[in-house]
């Protein structure tokens, strides 16, 4: 007998609405479920499986309206490799939404009905603004660094929100606009050339040079440097479209971080500190923590380079969990050269696979 699929999504909306969880005869329909909570992966499989066409709509939660642009996913269902989820990413990333409302269209033989989820992410994990009392919600805070060095990755990918400290003052000499890649078995500092620097600036206020010839000098000292790794290829593309692509600072390295997060499948939900309805007046570790309490956060993990910052009674006192994350010592094999650690993520991506580079992003301990 063919199970109602659309039937069974109709009924267990309102429970999951309230409750955030499905009941037994869902499960039952849908027996792949993690956590109880259905993704965008579940309703794909079934919709290959059942025949249901899919139109999909992103509502901005905050101004409840539909955007102008609307995905649909039905031309997507015959391929092996659907790049739906990328499109949504997209989108999401494209218009700034972070409260967002995902709505299906479900069309079947049987009968045709739209339904919409409560603020979910594009995976379909519920947006932690209002957290369900048995969750844990993680989270992390750190400027927006020129591509960074692994634990910057591995810092992003541990933590459900991630939000990119770009309404802080620029700190000139620090790793805003300026990282070590291997050059001739060496590290090798490239600094990315910016327009009227300042400290009195934040960091979302400084445009990158438009002097084409030096953008094209450090675009190419990254070529000359990697041109023989084994990821060259489609690892310089990323490189280069980005660079030449951005002009702000803060801009590169925010869609830095949405780019190789999508490259390297981390699914980590990416904010803007200068999009967050905060108190700007706090400063150093109580505005980490006013941030934290607007995320809902109850876990807050900073890299291991914020020891000395933070107290780890205050974080306590406001109901909040802090954890240092440490890098283990990670190698992997570079040119014919003794091995140069602690470069920026360029090195690792042009030396090794998206999926071996997941396994070290996994390979820290939290103190």
């Amino acid at each position: 007998m063919r199970i109602d699929y659309c039937k069974i999504l109709n009924e267990n909306l309102d429970e999951y609405m309230e409750t955030g969880h499905f009941t037994s005869d869902f499960i039952e329909a849908f027996p792949n479920l993690k956590s109880n909570i259905l993704t965008l992966n579940d309703i794909n499989t079934y919709s290959i499986s059942h025949g249901i066409e899919i139109e999909i709509g992103i509502m901005d939660a905050k101004k409840n309206t539909i955007k102008n642009e609307y995905i649909s996913i039905k031309n997507y269902l015959s391929e092996e490799s659907p790049s739906w989820q990328q499109d949504i990413r997209e989108f999401i990333n494209k218009h700034r939404i972070n409260d967002y409302i995902i709505q299906f269209s479900i069309k079947n033989s049987i009968e045709d009905f739209s339904f919409r989820f409560p603020t979910m992410d594009f995976n379909g994990k519920k947006n932690y603004r209002q957290k369900e009392s048995n969750q844990c919600l993680k989270a992390a805070i750190m400027q927006p660094y020129f591509f960074p060095y692994l634990g910057y990755w591995q810092l992003i990918n541990a933590v459900d929100k991630y939000v990119v400290y770009d309404d802080v003052a620029y700190i000139k000499g620090g790793w805003i606009n300026r990282n070590n890649i291997l050059i001739n078995g060496k590290p090798s500092l490239v600094t990315l050339p910016l327009e009227s620097s300042s400290s009195f600036k934040n960091i979302n206020e400084i445009n990158i040079t438009a002097n084409k010839k030096q953008i094209d000098k450090i675009i190419k000292s990254i070529k000359m440097a990697y041109a023989k790794a084994p990821y060259y290829e489609e690892v310089m593309q990323l490189i280069e479209n980005l660079i030449t692509n951005s002009r702000n600072i803060a801009e590169l390295n925010y869609k830095s971080i949405l780019d190789i997060n999508n490259y390297l499948n981390i699914n980590t939900e990416i904010i803007l500190s200068s999009d967050l309805q905060k108190n700007n007046n706090l400063k150093a570790q109580e505005k980490v923590i006013h941030i934290n309490k607007i995320l809902g956060a109850d876990t807050y993990i900073n890299a291991i380079g914020g020891q000395e910052l933070y107290d780890r009674e205050e974080f306590r006192r406001e109901g909040i969990e802090l954890k240092f994350l440490k890098m283990r010592d990670i190698k992997y094999q570079q040119f014919k050269n003794n091995f140069v650690p602690n470069l920026s993520i360029i090195d690792i991506l042009m030396f090794n696979s998206p999926e071996q580079i997941k396994e070290m992003l996994d390979d820290y301990k939290l103190l």
